[in-house]
């Protein structure tokens, strides 16, 4: 199983799976850059930058009135799948 298709299991869509490892590749970028990565166009990138943010896969910071965005960390990304796959599992009845 490659990377893309890892990220798409873990819940995302195909083009969030772009944009969020085209973020981590990339490292703090501007959407140009992060389009271009991903292949998709960047009003959909501004879209789908918007609901991983809301997500807490991806954060925003501007610096000289451009906007840049970076990947959080997968490692914290994984601790959080875990801790809510506890939480799940914790719910379930006997």
């Amino acid at each position: 199983m490659n990377l893309h298709s890892v990220v798409k299991h873990a819940g995302l869509t195909d083009k969030e799976a772009k944009v969020y490892l085209s973020c981590l590749e990339l490292g703090s970028s501007n959407v140009a850059d992060i389009s271009h990565r991903a292949r998709i166009n960047r009003v959909t990138t501004y879209d789908v930058l918007e609901k991983l943010m809301a997500k807490g896969l991806v954060n925003s910071l501007t610096k000289k009135g451009v906007r840049f965005f970076d990947a959080t960390d997968p490692a914290i990304v994984a601790a959080d799948m875990k801790r809510r796959e506890v939480e799940f599992r914790k719910a379930l009845p006997e």
